[in-house]
C-alpha cells in the first residue's frame, strides 16, 4: 500500500489534487467498512462458539442425569403402552357376531331392569305390528283464547 506522502506528491494540479484526496478517502472508507464487516462476523462467530459451549454441557448434564438403564426401562414402556393402544383399537373396530350383539342387548336390558326396580322394559317386537293414531278427517277448527284478567301481584322482595 503506498502511503499517503507518495501519493499526493504524484498529483498535479488543484483539480488533481481533489480527486487524488477523494481516491484515498474511498480508499480508507473501503478499508473501514471491511474492518467493521470482519469485526461483526468474528462476534458472530463468538455468539455461535459460545451457544455450542452451553450446548454441550447441557447434554453433559442430561447425559449424567438419564442412565442407560433408565432409557432402555422408558422405551419398554412406551413398546408396551403401544401394543396396549394397538389392542384396544383392534378391538374398537372389529364387528361383533350376531350372538354376540343379541348377548349385550339382553345384559343391557337386565341392567336397564334392575337400575329401574321392578318396572319391566316391553320393547315390541318385529311381529308386533306398531299402532299409529288415525289421521283426522276433518280440518281443525281455531278457537279464541279466553281473555284472562290482568291483575298484578306484588311479588316479596
Amino acid at each position: 500500500m503506498e502511503t499517503n506522502e507518495s501519493r499526493c506528491s504524484l498529483c498535479e494540479g488543484e483539480s488533481t489534487k481533489r480527486v487524488c484526496y477523494r481516491k484515498q478517502m474511498d480508499n480508507w472508507t473501503r478499508w473501514r467498512v471491511w474492518q467493521v464487516s470482519s469485526i461483526e462476523f468474528a462476534l458472530v462467530e463468538k455468539d455461535i462458539l459460545f451457544g455450542l459451549q452451553q450446548g454441550n454441557q447441557v447434554l453433559k448434564a442430561i447425559h449424567a442425569e438419564m442412565s442407560l438403564e433408565d432409557v432402555e426401562k422408558l422405551m419398554e414402556e412406551t413398546a408396551e403402552a403401544v401394543a396396549y393402544q394397538n389392542e384396544i383399537d383392534q378391538m374398537l373396530t372389529s364387528r361383533m357376531t350376531v350372538d354376540e350383539e343379541e348377548a349385550v342387548q339382553k345384559e343391557l336390558a337386565e341392567l336397564q331392569a334392575e337400575a329401574l326396580g321392578s318396572v319391566s322394559i316391553h320393547e315390541p317386537s318385529p311381529a308386533e305390528p306398531v299402532q299409529l293414531p288415525s289421521v283426522p278427517t276433518t280440518e281443525p277448527t281455531r278457537e279464541e283464547p279466553a281473555k284472562e284478567s290482568e291483575q298484578r301481584v306484588a311479588l316479596p322482595a
